[in-house]
């Protein structure tokens, strides 16, 4: 076992590239498939959220023929990919160039990044 924090995902290879399509509050869940086609998901999967995205959608999916899911033209705008997300999880890729900006030491480990959504909401209500 590896160092550190050890979960499935960690040990699992998994190519699928979710987005949302569609205008304004209208976005529909889709998946772009091996061949760059936008594949509309609303036909397996209601919406993207974080109730919805989860190992047994992902199964579901993964067992599913795309290739007979609705095309969606490339022309559609792309929206939020998660609706109504409950956190945001970053990595500090450029962190070291902050660092460098503000003369300081750049830390030795990899900067995780998280913000739960009532943060947000707490500062709205300032």
């Amino acid at each position: 076992m590896k160092e550190g924090f050890d979960s499935p995902w960690d040990r699992q290879k998994i190519d699928m590239k979710f987005l949302r399509v569609g205008s304004l509050n209208e976005e529909k869940p889709s998946i772009i498939d091996k061949n760059g086609i936008i594949r509309d998901l609303s036909s397996i999967i209601e919406d993207l959220n974080p109730i919805t995205i989860n190992q047994n959608t992902i199964e579901k999916i993964k067992k599913s023929d795309l290739t007979k899911l609705q095309e969606i033209p490339k022309n559609f705008r792309i929206g939020a990919c998660v609706s109504n997300p409950e956190k945001f999880i970053g990595i500090g890729l450029n962190y070291s160039d902050h660092a460098e900006e503000t003369d300081m030491k750049p830390p030795s480990d990899q900067l995780y990044l998280l913000k739960l959504i009532v943060v947000f909401l707490d500062l709205m209500t300032m």
